[in-house]
């Protein structure tokens, strides 16, 4: 099938896939992860759902595909929506809002390279001729060698004190 051109007829097949899935999923719920789009709705700074897509056709189909399939089946209009990894939370009022866990997920990447970084140099130093020795004389390595940096800490400068 070609996924090229612009015609949404290419579509009709996922959304009648994605029919199937949600009438075998069942309805929303609150608390549950999705794949979709959402927007930021500015005077109550939320985040509104849009639209989503099940995960095996998220992985069955090419992305520009699914961009387009969202981009469909939106309830507002938003020209290549950004897919995210979204936890539902329907309000009182029904409608539903989401959490975007996909920011989070590229923080923690980016924290854990950093700290990888921060191993390796540690692991350098310690394979150096001093700091050897050290460790055969006292069973430790020299101050700034001992410890080797974890999760444990790795996303403490996002607490609020």
């Amino acid at each position: 099938m070609n996924y090229d051109n612009d015609d949404d007829s290419d579509l009709d097949p996922l959304f009648e896939e994605e029919e199937e899935n949600q009438q075998l999923d069942g309805p929303k719920q609150s608390g549950k992860y999705y794949i979709g789009a959402c927007k930021l709705i500015k005077p109550d700074n939320y985040f509104f759902m849009l639209s989503t897509v099940s995960p095996i056709l998220f992985l069955q189909y090419p992305l520009s595909v699914v961009q387009r399939y969202l981009e469909s089946a939106s309830i507002y209009y938003v020209n290549k929506p950004r897919i995210n990894i979204l936890k539902l939370l329907i309000q009182h009022n029904g409608s539903y809002t989401v959490l975007i866990k996909t920011h989070w997920i590229s923080l923690i990447q980016r924290h854990w390279r950093s700290i990888l970084r921060e191993r390796q140099f540690i692991h350098r130093r310690r394979t150096s001729i001093v700091a050897r020795r050290r460790f055969e004389m006292t069973g430790r390595y020299p101050p700034g060698l001992n410890v080797l940096p974890g999760l444990n800490g790795m996303m403490d400068a996002y607490t609020t004190s």
